[in-house]
């Protein structure tokens, strides 16, 4: 199945390599969900420097969660929830914890396997 997909096989690098391309993605997909709200001038630099460590799905969250807020302007203490790395690592640790981390793997064996054939 694996040769079947790989037909055309298309590099795209990281969204952190890609800085030029936040703003570009970061209105487009404003546009897409047709959000009112601006950031002002200190978000809007978070919004460029930060890494998207989750690519333009990170990024389309980002979106999508300043667009609930309601605001017409958002500052940056509104991207304090979307940005805190340390939310992150509570996750990560509670899933290896509670055992999740060895379900999610045997999983993704089994479908590895599963759809090699």
């Amino acid at each position: 199945m694996f040769y079947r997909l790989h037909v055309l096989p298309i590099t795209l690098p990281p969204l952190r390599k890609r800085p030029a391309d936040i703003f570009l993605l970061f209105e487009n997909q404003k546009n897409n969900i047709k959000a009112k709200f601006k950031l002002s001038p200190d978000a809007n630099e978070i919004v460029n420097s930060y890494p998207w460590g989750g690519n333009i799905r990170e990024l389309k969250n980002c979106v999508e969660y300043l667009n609930a807020l309601d605001k017409d302007i958002i500052e940056p203490n509104d991207l304090n929830n979307i940005f805190k790395k340390e939310t992150f690592m509570n996750i990560r640790a509670i899933v290896i914890e509670s055992g999740l981390y060895r379900i999610i793997t045997e999983h993704m064996v089994f479908y590895n396997i599963f759809f090699s054939f």
